[in-house]
């Protein structure tokens, strides 16, 4: 099947191939996840075709371009080109708002608090006829590559469009990722660079020199989700429910194991055989072994990839560690299920609660001095200013003890059902 498209998404999809075929060793589809999804599809009549939405994950800005660019190219998945719900920060700069808003996209203020009427209008005139609409879930880029609790506004306001529309889940796998230094830089507490077009340009100067390499990646989706049978439920369920599909299909690379690895201090074996013990896809069989990309030296940069797989450790983590598990993986607070102690795994979890213990001592110790010097009350940005760095904890898990610290009601606690209870924590 060739691709089709107006002349604009025509040179779009050309100049996506070229940034690809610089930046990427690989893009494999998982072309099988999509058969019942495209068969189910096209048995139906256009009069009784839902509105389909796509929900990928979001740990990059390529997430947009790859799901784009595989509904032109792709046609045969039964995928077309969908409306994209973008972030209001992309309208307003020059030239890169009137490109996406060519392509299909509209804009979603985030983070507010209150329901966004202009939202509400954008679907109730795109879902007039069937069609295909792109949405994170997550609202947001993850900044360390973990699963970000899934966000309701969009959901909420499909739920009230009344339109039969399904979900499907899907996941886009990066062994690194190309905004790899800036995520981390912001993770750490700074103020993340605003998207500009000078901060394109000179991205892409970098791409087409060679110096931006994000190894394979891996897209695959799960089933899709009917819509109008969770339209009863609260649309944080939905979005935990996707969050659940999406999580089923990661996929780990022998580069995840091996940064985790040095993360840790453990040997690759035996991180590879306690994620297959507990049924964590590997990534598929690589025609060319001898071609990796180069290991990250930064501790940062290594927790972030093993992150990647966090939410699959997330259940089998102690109790006492019940808000680090949910910022691991939110979802499991919804659908979190009792697992078996597994000696292989506990061996690994135990390597990472030591970071975890160290990363809350060091936030600890901060406040502890802030409050002898008289701050009663210490924010959240003067903690993180004092915070040690020097490398033997990734900054980013000392922010994220300092939220756990300071703001530690804010953190809903898991089921009973969702964390394992160890037989030395039952006496």
């Amino acid at each position: 099947t060739q691709p089709q498209g107006s002349i604009f998404i025509r040179f779009l999809g050309w100049i996506l191939a070229k940034v690809f075929r610089h930046t990427v060793t690989e893009i494999e589809i998982d072309v099988a996840s999509f058969v019942e999804y495209a068969r189910a599809l096209s048995t139906l009549s256009n009069s009784d075709r839902p509105n389909v939405i796509i929900a990928p994950t979001h740990r990059s800005l390529y997430d947009f371009l790859i799901v784009s660019y595989i509904c032109f190219s792709l046609p045969e998945l039964g995928l077309e080109m969908p409306h994209i719900a973008a972030a209001s920060d992309f309208s307003r700069i020059p030239i890169i708002g009137w490109i996406a808003s060519k392509a299909g996209a509209f804009f979603v203020k985030r983070g507010e608090a209150k329901k966004d009427p202009n939202l509400s209008k954008n679907l109730s005139m795109i879902t007039q006829s069937p069609t295909f609409i792109e949405v994170f879930i997550e609202g947001k880029r993850s900044r360390h590559r973990t699963f970000l609790a899934p966000k309701t506004g969009f959901l909420r306001c499909l739920a009230e469009s009344n339109c039969n529309y399904i979900v499907l889940p899907m996941t886009i796998n990066y062994e690194d990722l190309p905004d790899q230094t800036s995520l981390l830089n912001e993770a750490n507490g700074n103020r993340g660079g605003e998207m500009s077009l000078s901060a394109l340009m000179n991205w892409s100067i970098q791409a087409f020199s060679g110096r931006i390499n994000v190894g394979r990646i891996f897209i695959s989706v799960s089933n899709a989700i009917n819509g109008l049978n969770m339209n009863s439920k609260d649309p944080q369920y939905l979005g935990c429910c996707i969050q659940n599909h999406q999580q089923r299909r990661i996929v780990v690379s022998e580069f995840h194991v091996r940064a985790a690895s040095l993360a840790i201090n453990v040997p690759p074996k035996l991180i590879s055989d306690a994620l297959s013990s507990i049924g964590c896809c590997h990534w598929p069989e690589w025609r060319d072994k001898g071609q990796f990309n180069q290991m990250p030296t930064d501790l940062a940069v290594q927790w972030s990839v093993m992150l990647h797989f966090g939410h699959a450790l997330a259940p089998y983590l102690p109790k006492s560690y019940s808000r680090w598990a949910s910022w691991l993986s939110p979802s499991n607070l919804v659908f979190g299920t009792k697992v078996q102690s597994n000696e292989i795994v506990d061996s690994i979890v135990s390597k990472i609660v030591l970071y975890f213990d160290a990363a809350e001592k060091s936030a600890n110790d901060v406040i502890t001095m802030l409050k002898e010097k008289g701050f009663s009350k210490p924010n959240e940005n003067h903690v993180m200013q004092q915070l040690p760095n020097d490398g033997k904890v990734p900054l980013f898990l000392m922010n994220v003890a300092v939220k756990i610290l300071l703001h530690g009601t804010k953190c809903t606690t898991p089921t009973k059902n969702t964390m394992r209870v160890t037989e030395h924590e039952k006496k």
